[in-house]
């Protein structure tokens, strides 16, 4: 794009919708967003987006459960996207460079408030010898989640089971550097298709090497960083999709995922929003998020579930994919 003359377009689009979710609640949900092309003259693309929901608990309420049920949230996120490198020297490989940055509020039913920020940029290198495989490095991402109780019922909850509330309503700071190889087809037609991602990221490896410099120890845990320890960690993820085409709308899709979160040096157990869960349509659609899995048990006491995510997640799953009616697909 560069060199090139493209004029200025605008886009504004609304999406609203009705949503259940897995928790038994449901309510409406909306979106917003304003798109802008070729900011600078070059074919870059501004988008801000904003988005809020607000979901009614469809149980009864147990003993035990704060006086508020009900869920509601409010984000906004913006991101600029260049469709060339930001990078020293004239001899560029072809790739683009994205900035984002958002904030997202959550009032949990009443229990806590969830105020996440967060910030990256990213490279994207275009493979020149496969327009199916592409490289994302980011060189810098910033992940604050601080959570706060909005009744004593969640700490109340909580003391039954110590480590809960460090993870399911703990802050947490998430400076990382990330990479992904990406091979996709699943555009071509194809008798078979086949999309291959490895990533690996880690957070505060070179923080924690900082404060080794200073006469800290590389296992001491809960360093502070300001007002809240730092998460350190590495991961690495394998994931494999397979799709054989019987028809031109029948198919059989297979996956496997692999994955391994371990925590490091200031950390004795992964971020919550790092960590892994089996359940959710991204995975064993037929469960609900956090439904499988020695992290997920049930509360006599409270009469409901409760959980924490896993280190380590081994997953496979098969599809048959069908028509049933009109645009209505079955699996």
């Amino acid at each position: 794009y560069l060199g090139d003359t493209i004029s200025r377009t605008h886009s504004l689009t609304a999406d609203a919708g009705i949503a259940y979710r897995t928790n038994n609640s449901l309510g409406p949900d909306a979106s917003l967003k304003y798109a802008l092309k070729n900011v600078l003259g070059n074919g870059e693309t501004f988008t801000v987006k904003g988005n809020g929901a607000y979901y009614w608990a469809l149980r009864n309420r147990h003993p035990g459960d704060p006086k508020k049920t009900d869920t509601y949230k409010l984000g906004v996120n913006a991101a600029l996207v260049f469709p060339y490198l930001h990078w020293a020297g004239d001899n560029n490989p072809d790739g683009d460079t994205k900035y984002m940055l958002g904030y997202q509020y959550e009032n949990i039913a009443g229990g806590y408030g969830v105020h996440k920020l967060s910030g990256s940029f990213t490279y994207f290198f275009h493979s020149s010898n496969s327009p199916y495989i592409t490289h994302a490095f980011t060189p810098f991402s910033l992940s604050v989640v601080m959570m706060k109780a909005e009744s004593a019922d969640l700490l109340d909850k909580a003391a039954e089971y110590p480590s809960l509330i460090k993870v399911i309503a703990g802050d947490e700071f998430v400076p990382s550097i990330g990479y992904n190889f990406t091979y996709n087809d699943y555009r071509a037609k194809r008798a078979v298709n086949t999309m291959f991602d490895f990533g690996v990221k880690e957070s505060g490896n070179l923080i924690n090497a900082l404060y080794c410099a200073f006469g800290h120890k590389w296992n001491e845990q809960y360093k502070p960083l300001g007002k809240i320890s730092f998460n350190q960690f590495v991961k690495v993820s394998l994931e494999l999709r397979n799709r054989f085409n019987f028809t031109e709308k029948v198919s059989l899709a297979t996956r496997l995922f692999a994955g391994a979160n371990i925590p490091l040096g200031n950390s004795t157990f992964a971020p919550l929003s790092e960590a892994f869960y089996a359940g959710g349509p991204n995975g064993m659609r037929a469960a609900s998020p956090y439904a499988y899995g020695p992290g997920n048990f049930f509360s006599a006491k409270y009469n409901q579930n409760f959980f924490h995510a896993g280190d380590v997640k081994l997953e496979a799953n098969v599809e048959l994919r069908f028509p049933i009616v009109w645009k209505l697909y079955g699996a």
